[in-house]
């Protein structure tokens, strides 16, 4: 398989399952139900003013800011398969004709200009340009979700990098408001579009983006160089995002937010699991895309046991020390790989929120999930960086 096609920052829907993208207005009716457009843009500029001012996300539910952004994604993924099978449901993008008796002064007066880059007014404009086909010609999918989950993390006051937050997502004023009023403009041609009624919509039964379906086997959260050479990832992966030492007690205390109301009222940086979620569901992806390349097994061959490094994996069988690999598998057969991703998703909801919990009756389930989780980590670092049994490097 050509796994290139999924790099995360190409246009294609990335949040939804096949029967949505076969029918777009299921989301649509799906994301109107729950809240209406005034609620949707007041969503929206509560989620700007958060990342603006500190701590104001404290006023407010976690996790109601993750299913915003969540459902802005979705929006976005919708509206992008509209503009592309239906793009006759999009309004003509907005001109201000100048209809007053001066218009030719000032065409005069603006060629002035000309040698400063200044536009010809009487230059044709594209008169078939849509709302949704100026806000895609100008933002690919990739980069727009890689932004709304950055925000995400500016307004729930993330911590875990070392330079100052804004810096570190590279975030300018001007862009971050562009971005707003753009998605505002986009929330706003949503509802419009929806008002048409099903009956106007598509079927897009054959369509080729039903293969990036979120509830298929598929990567989401890689670029094109992780793609080419997920091992590159792997190996880093416990050198640049999650501390081995501390997989741990992290899992335990992610696990014990699934069951504690109010946590955030008293606790601080919610949007560190923002972060944890992403890291976990890319250290998934890239396990799974180099098994589907037949990788693993070379590391396998070359893993040899030492005492240091099982002392992390004390919840091992005797064949898995032997043979880590197994636990990879064990994890894989438990879940396919995109029910652990929704499954992580799921988490992140219930540990962000103040009020919504994983009742009793499924706490065994939870339980040997983590379980899984945490072997599947180990196990990664096991064949990563364990002595090898020869000096001939890996490939």
């Amino acid at each position: 398989m050509k796994y290139h096609k999924f790099c995360c920052y190409k246009p294609y829907p990335s949040s939804l399952i096949k029967k949505e993208i076969e029918s777009p207005y299921l989301v649509l009716n799906e994301l109107f139900t729950k809240r209406t457009m005034k609620d949707f843009q007041n969503g929206l500029w509560t989620l700007q003013r958060n990342v603006y001012k500190d701590h104001e996300w404290k006023n407010y539910d976690p996790a109601d800011l993750y299913i915003l952004c969540y459902d802005l994604i979705r929006l976005t993924d919708t509206l992008w398969l509209i503009n592309k099978y239906s793009p006759g449901l999009s309004s003509p993008l907005n001109s201000i004709p100048d209809e007053s008796s001066d218009s030719e002064l000032m065409d005069s007066l603006n060629m002035l200009f000309a040698r400063l880059g200044n536009k010809d007014p009487h230059k044709e404009k594209d008169k078939g340009q849509t709302v949704l086909s100026n806000f895609f010609d100008n933002n690919y999918n990739g980069f727009n979700r890689s932004d709304i989950y950055s925000y995400l993390q500016l307004a729930l006051d993330a911590s875990y990098m070392q330079s100052n937050k804004y810096d570190y997502f590279s975030t300018q004023d001007n862009d971050l408001a562009s971005d707003f009023f753009n998605i505002s403009e986009l929330i706003t041609e949503g509802y419009k579009i929806y008002q048409y009624g099903a009956h106007m919509f598509p079927d897009l039964l054959s369509c080729k983006e039903t293969k990036f379906a979120i509830d298929y086997d598929r990567p989401t959260l890689l670029s094109y160089e992780c793609l080419a050479k997920p091992s590159d990832v792997a190996e880093d992966f416990f050198t640049y995002s999650l501390d081995i030492n501390h997989i741990n007690t992290g899992l335990k205390a992610w696990k014990k937010l699934l069951y504690e109301n109010n946590f955030w009222k008293k606790a601080n940086n919610p949007g560190n699991l923002i972060h944890l979620q992403e890291c976990l569901v890319k250290l998934i992806e890239t396990i799974w895309l180099m098994h589907q390349k037949g990788e693993l097994q070379s590391y396998q061959n070359n893993y040899k046991a030492a005492n240091e490094a099982l002392s992390i994996a004390k919840n091992y069988s005797s064949e898995e020390q032997i043979n880590p690999f197994l636990a990879i598998q064990s994890f894989f057969t438990f879940k396919k790989m995109h029910k652990w991703k929704m499954l992580l998703h799921k988490w992140l909801t219930y540990s962000l929120s103040n009020s919504e919990k994983i009742t009793p009756k499924n706490q065994h389930k939870t339980e040997l999930a983590f379980r899984q989780l945490l072997k599947f980590i180990e196990a990664t670092h096991l064949l990563m960086h364990s002595p090898k049994q020869t000096d001939n490097s890996i490939n």
